[in-house]
């Protein structure tokens, strides 16, 4: 009777497992019948369309919009020259909150293109930030990436890939990019430019984009592959599992089992926690990195808006390409770190310290008005300066600090504030170096 009963077991797992390979083979076809997600950057709000052309830095060059809300407008050139440029521009993202578009590797347009006499090509291109190289409001230290239309492809919808995409020599020129750098990288986004080649030819040029859409699937061929064949593994286990216990095989084994797997749940957990950690500091000076500062500010204010007594200090230190120039830029490396290690041993322990970028620094303070973070800034400041660094041929130099304060306003976003920190640091470069400037104050209504 028992063998009985064990040999229904195996054909019913039998059973089981065919049925349930038969599914995963379905479901692995079915991949295709996934539509792709699709995002639209144009149409979008017209009201973020910038046009820019020459004429607006003494150029020959003009453009007006034809219909803004249709993202219709028209260059007209009166006098070839090198330089001409002309086209419009609207942001995808904000600098410091860019969008990842990496996912989408399709991008569908419809651009309508006439004229007096047409250009050769109307270029595409996405403006994306580049850690270390990219500033605020300055376009060309954003990594620039684009694609060439040619006239003849306008007639119809183009479809483009990544592969067809590529770096701008005029960024790489412009910003002297090393070669690590000239990748193309599309996780990083914060506009898009529609403009005419170079060199444009002379007349009137009109050019009106349809629709601009990005495409990708919903999730990777080999994860929807992978998803399968453990869904498939965790069914079939599950089945065999089940008809073992009712056959009484060795109870006490999964009970082993589920214990591992708890052991192994505690070390993925404390894994996770070290991984966690690490991803928000960065690795040379053991300060927050910009990732890290992030979920600081938001932990003490979601949204960014900063209530209550909070001041930040945006440091800068004073000539240290000439360091890196002059001594290398292992020694650069140890004057980073000495310098975050005097920081750190100044700061309270409810102030975050973040290295933001380079040889900058971001002090953010709460509870802190902007007399207070100003008295801190000269610590600082003097402890630095106080420093005595050695070559590797002991010869020994000072580093100098330049230091922004500036104390938030009421309800005052974080990236508002940044900005004005950023202009007293501006100052205090400009003034000297080895100095501390407060904000200028400004009438809030």
């Amino acid at each position: 009777m028992r063998q009985f009963i064990k040999s229904t077991e195996l054909k019913s797992i039998s059973i089981w497992m065919i049925s349930t390979s038969i599914l995963s083979v379905v479901a692995l076809f079915c991949y295709t019948l996934i539509p792709n997600k699709v995002l639209e950057l144009v149409p979008i709000n017209p009201e973020g369309n910038i046009l820019f052309y020459d004429g607006l830095s003494n150029g020959t060059t003009t453009g007006k919009w034809i219909d803004k809300s249709s993202n219709s407008f028209e260059c007209i050139v009166t006098k070839g020259i090198q330089w001409n440029y002309c086209g419009y521009q609207f942001d995808v993202a904000d600098f410091f909150m860019p969008v990842d578009l990496s996912q989408y590797n399709i991008l569908k347009t419809k651009i309508n293109y006439s004229g007096t006499q047409l250009n050769k090509a109307v270029r595409l291109t996405f403006r994306s930030v580049e850690p270390s190289i990219s500033k605020p409001n300055i376009i060309s230290s954003f990594k620039h990436m684009n694609v060439e239309l040619e006239k003849n492809e306008l007639k119809h919808e183009v479809v483009l890939t990544k592969q067809e995409w590529s770096i701008s020599r005029y960024w790489v020129d412009k910003n002297t990019v090393p070669r690590s750098k000239h990748n193309l990288d599309f996780s990083r986004i914060i506009q898009l430019s529609v403009d005419l080649t170079q060199p444009i030819e002379l007349g009137h040029h009109m050019i009106s984009v349809e629709y601009l859409t990005l495409e990708g699937a919903w999730i990777l061929k080999e994860t929807w592959y992978l998803v399968i064949i453990i869904l498939w593994m965790g069914i079939n286990f599950f089945i065999i599992s089940h008809r073992v216990v009712k056959l009484d095989y060795r109870v006490h084994k999964d009970i082993e089992q589920i214990t591992a797997l708890s052991g192994y749940t505690n070390i993925l957990k404390n894994q996770s926690e070290k991984y966690k950690a690490l991803s928000a500091t960065d690795s040379l000076t053991g300060a927050l990195n910009r990732y890290g500062l992030n979920n600081f500010v938001t932990d003490l204010f979601p949204n960014k808006i900063l209530t209550g007594e909070v001041s930040i200090l945006i440091l800068d230190l004073d000539h240290f390409k000439s360091i890196n120039d002059s001594y290398g830029h292992n020694i650069g490396d140890v004057v980073l770190k000495k310098i975050s290690k005097v920081i750190i041993s100044i700061i309270r322990s409810s102030d975050g310290f973040c290295r933001w970028g380079g040889e900058e620094f971001i002090m953010f303070c709460p509870n802190t008005d902007e007399s207070e973070a100003t008295k801190i800034a000269h610590k600082i400041r003097k402890s630095i300066s106080d420093l005595i660094f050695y070559t590797d041929n002991r010869v020994d130099f000072n580093v100098t600090v330049s230091i922004g304060v500036a104390q938030a306003y009421l309800n005052e976003h974080f990236d508002e504030l940044f900005k004005r920190v950023d202009k007293a640091l501006y100052v205090a470069k400009h003034s000297g170096r080895n100095r501390v400037d407060q904000a200028e104050s400004e009438e809030v209504y």
